[in-house]
């Protein structure tokens, strides 16, 4: 199977179940509350991955650890005070 039909079945089998993730937050009045973070696995990236396409980032470029600590910061958490370094 091509990256791409792969990537589109993927897309398919998680859509539904997360809109309604999404949904049910809001219903509940959750939604304002809560940080809904969608991420690969940890650790792998597209290079791992072979033919996967997405591994040439086309415009400002950010490393994983940026991503992580935006996370962080959302809620208000300082991520260099949870930081493990190994």
């Amino acid at each position: 199977m091509a990256s791409h039909e792969a990537s589109q079945n993927l897309c398919r089998t998680v859509d539904q179940p997360a809109a309604a993730l999404v949904t049910d937050l809001k219903q509940r009045g959750l939604l304002d509350d809560t940080l809904v973070v969608f991420a690969t696995e940890c650790g792998r990236t597209s290079f791992a991955q072979g033919t996967l396409k997405g591994n040439n980032i086309a415009k400002d470029p950010v490393h994983i650890h940026d991503v992580n600590a935006t996370s962080f910061r959302a809620p208000g958490i300082d991520h260099a005070k949870v930081t493990f370094r190994s």
